[in-house]
């Protein structure tokens, strides 16, 4: 990195380009050299004349990014390499190997700001983030057919990603992710997206030892509060309390906790399906489905309707949701069945 008081050098590989928006946000970050080919950059990481590099992920596959950032890295160890990723499927199953090769940051177009990433990796107390620990423990967790989703989850868990969005971008429906995630046992997809916010940010808090301001303006959670809520759903302590009690690292080694379902009877008592149920509560049914549900459930006796509001909460206790959707969850189904049945 630079001397104090004076701008780091980065070098934009040839297809990286910039808008004039992003170019004039990158001046009071960082001093850009455009190279028109890969040898170009790599001699001038060989010469060490620049402070990191930024590489573009086209979306096709192929082992040429990852083989071209792992030249750079052994040309010059502590060069720090943001990637420029199309938000593809294509380009999420390249992001595992281009980690390991040695890139630092990933920025998604359309969803990140490029000038940003590079003001963040390029800063002095810059550290590795919970990316490439989150690589290693999500897609192993889900079905074959889910990996790029967990991928997705892994690299940009935050408040700003919704299920919609990764659904989107790993070119799958949010009903179809749910669905296989069901069918294996697993937490609804909501749940991952949370516990990789979750590890991101303890990440930051400890071991890179950010304040929690810097957190909060880092991952773009609406406030502090918001932030000290997801650190109590996931580790029970306050933010200044995941140093002492390495919150992140146990985080890591729990991640079955929060991301498998936990087992429940398939049915009450007279035969109603419980994960049918669960559907309803996500608006995963078919009309025809929904009207047949809500029958049956009129039909209830006070005992069975108790019942099912019981389930309900059992799965809303699940730790990818927050306190205000389990509420939220609890209150719709309790207005449902009182007005479908006797009071509960």
């Amino acid at each position: 990195m630079p001397e104090p008081g004076t701008l780091p050098v980065i070098a934009l590989a040839p297809e990286v380009v910039v808008d004039r928006a992003i170019a004039a946000d990158l001046v009071r970050v960082a001093v850009a050299r455009q190279c028109e080919t890969g040898d170009e950059l790599l001699d001038l990481t060989l010469k060490r004349q620049v402070d990191a590099a930024v590489i573009g992920l086209r979306d096709r596959a192929g082992p040429g990014v990852g083989q071209f950032i792992a030249k750079l890295r052994r040309r010059d160890p502590g060069l720090r390499i943001v990637v420029d990723m199309p938000a593809t499927r294509t380009a999420f199953q390249q992001i595992p190997a281009v980690l390991q090769a040695g890139a630092s940051e990933v920025a998604i177009r359309g969803f990140d700001r490029l000038s940003e990433v590079i003001g963040t990796v390029v800063a002095p107390d810059w550290q590795p983030g919970a990316e490439r620990a989150l690589l290693d423990v999500v897609p192993a967790m889900v079905p074959e057919t889910l990996e790029v989703f967990g991928v997705a989850c892994a690299l940009k868990g935050s408040p700003r990603l919704t299920v919609e969005l990764a659904a989107e971008w790993v070119e799958t429906s949010p009903r179809t992710i749910r669905s296989r995630l069901r069918r294996a046992a697993l937490a609804p997809p909501l749940a991952f997206v949370r516990y990789c916010s979750a590890a991101r940010a303890m990440c930051l808090l400890h071991p890179q030892r950010l304040p929690p301001s810097r957190v909060v303006e880092r991952m773009r959670f609406g406030s502090r509060r918001a932030l000290h809520d997801l650190i109590q759903d996931y580790a029970g302590d306050s933010t200044a309390l995941v140093h002492e009690r390495w919150s992140y690292a146990a985080l890591l080694l729990r991640a079955g906790e929060f991301l498998r379902r936990p087992p429940v009877r398939r049915t009450s008592n007279i035969g109603i399906d419980l994960e049918q149920l669960e559907r309803y509560a996500n608006n995963d049914l078919t009309t025809e489905e929904r009207v047949e549900l809500e029958r049956r459930i009129a039909a209830t006796a006070l005992t069975e309707a108790g019942e099912a509001l019981d389930h309900v909460r059992r799965w809303s206790e699940v730790r990818g949701l927050g306190r205000n959707l389990r509420q939220r969850r609890e209150e719709t189904w309790a207005r449902l069945l009182r007005s479908i049945g006797p009071t509960l």
